[in-house]
């Protein structure tokens, strides 16, 4: 409020206030006319405070409206350049997200590649010439058996337990949720993922000690001795000349 206006209301409220005081005496009737001509007089005043007090508001509101109308633009655009910062922010982060999940899915491709026949040496001549078929599948086996294999329940598991670590205070329910709506998961006995295990290293260990297997022994083919003079060899559906053998 201005000090006009609160001024301009002291004053009306001042000679309000004379108004109800200014009251006819029986006794004194010769001062009606005065009294009268006082009251035209301040009721005339009160109603050009009245008329100040309607100009110094609109004035006032004018100038509330001038003021609001600087702040709604300097507030619009101190928004705008926040947001135009906020804009590379999340394009730089949605960057660096599309980066992390490629480098993720090159690490899973690597990591389920560990394991294999080449990289063991299992395809190794030696296997195939010193051990024995049984012995060689169960090194496969063992070997198949010592990482195991990416799945879907497993990563969904591994991801959701990603967001509980980053969660603690840190991220709102709903955008928690959000996140673990990203991927589904099958089943209730899922676990994370896990590192490789020890089945083919032991297998190998144990095996180390045991005798080196019998070869095969390789078929033994007979020929029958060739029958002494000569033989022949005749079709007796034929009349053509008997053959010699």
């Amino acid at each position: 409020m201005s000090n006009n206006l609160t001024k301009i209301r002291e004053m009306a409220t001042s000679i309000k206030n004379k108004l109800a005081s200014l009251k006819i005496n029986p006794d004194a009737l010769d001062e009606l006319d005065n009294v009268s001509s006082e009251r035209v007089m301040l009721r005339e005043k009160l109603a050009t405070l009245e008329a100040a007090e309607a100009v110094e508001r609109d004035q006032l509101v004018a100038e509330e409206k001038k003021q609001n109308s600087k702040k709604r633009r300097a507030a619009l655009t101190e928004l705008a350049t926040i947001s135009e910062q906020l804009v590379s922010k999340h394009s730089e982060l949605t960057e660096q997200a599309t980066n992390v999940i490629n480098e993720l899915v090159s690490v899973l491709i690597e990591r389920e590649k560990v394991f294999t026949q080449k990289s063991t040496g299992l395809d190794n001549p030696v296997f195939n010439e010193l051990f024995s078929v049984d012995e060689r599948s169960n090194l496969i086996y063992e070997m198949n058996r010592s990482a195991i294999k990416i799945y879907q329940g497993d990563f969904t598991m591994t991801f959701y337990d990603a967001i509980d670590k980053q969660a603690a205070g840190k991220i709102s329910s709903n955008l928690r949720h959000v996140l673990r709506e990203l991927f589904t998961l099958p089943h209730s006995h899922s676990v994370a993922i896990k590192g490789a295990n020890s089945l083919l290293v032991n297998a190998a260990k144990a095996m180390q000690f045991k005798p080196v297997p019998e070869p095969a022994a390789e078929p033994v083919v007979t020929t029958k001795p060739k029958k002494q003079g000569n033989h022949y060899v005749a079709n007796m559906h034929d009349n053509s000349p008997v053959i010699e053998i």
